[in-house]
């Protein structure tokens, strides 16, 4: 199944917020390129923005802080929404070690609730279609001998887990009440490609420092979601007649095999040590691995996106052990101009 093409007459609206992240990018360009009329919330105001250099000439910017800590945020935000066909929220903060509980509620939770109250009542009698992404992490770090799916069992062990399930619950309580509201929830993996590359270095960093260890043997599954893959999806979502929920992953990769495969790409050897999850807990520092990464790469679920393949015709078509040769290689170009410099 295609997405939606451009239709007769006006163009199809779309509203992104987080348009300077990666995903966003990713999104905004392909939205623009299939002939859509694009707005975008931003935070601050482009002259005091660098990020928003990296975004297109020909988006429209609401200045925006979802939160609505003032109350021209309230009346923008209903302007940006006003016409809207169909908004995909991806603002939001995903850093666990960055911000406090109460932090996260308010940009992920409230935000939410912000966008989709402005939406509802911006578009009157209007059919709308609010995409929502959300994260894997819902169902928990830790899911070893499971195969989750979107009906399994949610046990969020995070902040900002916790913020993404009342997220999607503020999202299906709106499209319960407004029946013109359709609410797709994409459940994305961690990202990689695009922007989404630093943590992945740091891996790359310390492998190459021979300092990598396994934490247990290595043989936990990793749930990874190629950017160009979300971006995709999001749009594929358009498609959707009702409200539902999808993963959108690629195939799990053990730790141990992702180790090695970027070993010998970068002719290093391969980590030969095992420590214990507490112990590498405790001496993560010593590596500058954050909290967020540390879980990351200690976490075991596998998650099948067959749902989303077989209600949309959605497939990723990136995987970690084909796209991260290319991953390495800037890596290590990197590296090497580091050394030159």
């Amino acid at each position: 199944m295609q997405a939606k093409q451009q239709r007769k007459g006006p163009k199809i609206v779309d509203l992104v917020t987080g348009p300077t992240s990666g995903l966003g990018i990713e999104l905004i360009n392909r939205l623009l390129k299939m002939g859509h009329e694009v707005r975008v919330l931003i935070r601050e105001h482009p002259s005091k923005s660098r990020s928003w250099t990296e975004l297109p000439p020909n988006v429209k910017p609401y200045k925006v802080d979802i939160r609505l800590p003032a109350e021209n945020d309230r009346t923008e935000l209903l302007l940006a929404c006003k016409g809207v066909d169909n908004l995909f929220h991806i603002a939001g903060t995903s850093y666990n070690h960055q911000n406090k509980y109460n932090e996260i509620i308010s940009i992920n939770v409230i935000g939410t609730e912000n966008v989709l109250d402005a939406y509802v009542k911006a578009n009157p009698g209007k059919r709308l279609h609010f995409i929502l992404t959300s994260s894997v992490t819902v169902y928990g770090y830790m899911r070893k001998g499971e195969a989750l799916t979107e009906e399994s069992e949610i046990r969020p062990a995070s902040k900002y887990s916790e913020s993404k399930v009342l997220a999607e619950q503020v999202s299906r309580s709106f499209a319960t009440v407004n029946k013109e509201l359709i609410c797709s929830v994409l459940r994305f993996g961690v990202f990689y490609g695009g922007k989404y590359k630093e943590s992945f270095f740091k891996v790359f960093r310390i492998l190459k420092a021979k300092k990598m260890v396994y934490i247990g043997r290595g043989e936990n599954y990793l749930t990874l979601t190629n950017v160009e893959d979300a971006a995709r999806a999001m749009i594929q979502a358009t498609n959707d007649t009702h409200s539902n929920t999808y993963n959108v992953v690629e195939k799990p990769v053990m730790v141990r095999r992702l180790f090695e495969y970027a070993a010998k790409e970068m002719k290093v050897e391969s980590p030969k040590t095992s420590i214990p999850y507490i112990l590498g807990r405790m001496t993560r520092r010593i590596v500058n691995i954050n909290i967020d990464e540390f879980e990351f790469v200690t976490s075991n679920r596998v998650v099948s996106s067959e749902k989303i393949e077989r209600e949309l015709g959605f497939k990723p078509s990136h995987s970690i052990l084909k796209d991260g040769k290319k991953m390495i290689k800037e890596f290590l170009e990197g590296e090497k101009s580091r050394v030159i410099k």
